[in-house]
């Protein structure tokens, strides 16, 4: 049986370690900041407690795997897509953690769920920190080729010929640095510089496309210049 002032000396741990879990999110703007991370952790301290007030008539185990999957859900609403990007994943990491503080601290472990909020508090800034020389390291690595491209066709193809360019130098992860679009009365002149990865040649097949298409008049490709210049 556990008696009101261990009941409240748990839940006060619970906030306690939650805010502290929150404060680090907070300062960063995350769309669950201090007290929804204080609340989530003294909201599963509670459900889990529930437990040792009445000896016998539930099970700690089932419980907390309810508080799991209950923030499981409240997690996936932090979860936002913009187009091809998704935000919110260590927001949703976040409160899944601060659930698992907050369970500990109902269930009397102390010491554990002391561990568990400073690892979650230090792990952002310190992985956040090692994410970012890992992107600087792979963007150094990487060496880049910049290639011009030239085509004609007739003004009726323009759409399609430029979907075709962006989809298939999309799929090869080469990225358009420039265009210039030439204009007559019966051709439209493309222009093109591009930088792809130095390992990757995605311009040949490209050419050979655009060769068999009768849409295509002309296609002629520069000797590429090789270097990290072009990012």
């Amino acid at each position: 049986m556990v008696t009101l002032p261990d009941f409240s000396l748990r839940l006060l741990l619970a906030v306690l370690l939650g805010t502290l879990i929150g404060l680090e999110r907070q300062r960063r703007g995350s769309l669950a900041g201090l007290r929804t991370n204080a609340l989530v952790s003294v909201s599963s301290a509670m459900f889990v407690v529930i437990a040792s007030l009445e000896p016998g008539t539930l099970d700690h185990t089932r419980i907390a795997a309810q508080v799991v999957s209950g923030v499981g859900f409240l997690g996936a609403g932090a979860i936002l897509r913009e187009g091809l990007s998704v935000r919110g994943l260590n927001t949703a990491a976040t409160l899944w953690s601060s659930a698992a503080v907050g369970c500990l601290a109902g269930l009397g472990f102390v010491l554990e769920a002391s561990v568990g909020a400073g690892l979650v508090f230090l792990g952002h800034p310190v992985l956040r920190r090692m994410e970012s020389t890992l992107d600087v390291l792979s963007a150094r690595k990487e060496k880049r080729t910049g290639s011009r491209l030239e085509l004609d066709c007739a003004p009726q193809d323009e759409n399609w010929v430029r979907r075709t360019l962006l989809q298939d130098l999309e799929d090869t992860g080469s990225e358009l640095q420039g265009v210039q679009v030439r204009r007559t009365e019966n051709t439209v002149h493309f222009i093109l510089d591009v930088s792809h990865p130095a390992n990757v040649q995605p311009l040949g097949q490209l050419m050979r496309r655009l060769a068999l298409d009768g849409s295509v008049q002309r296609v002629a490709c520069q000797t590429p210049v090789t270097g990290g210049g072009l990012t």
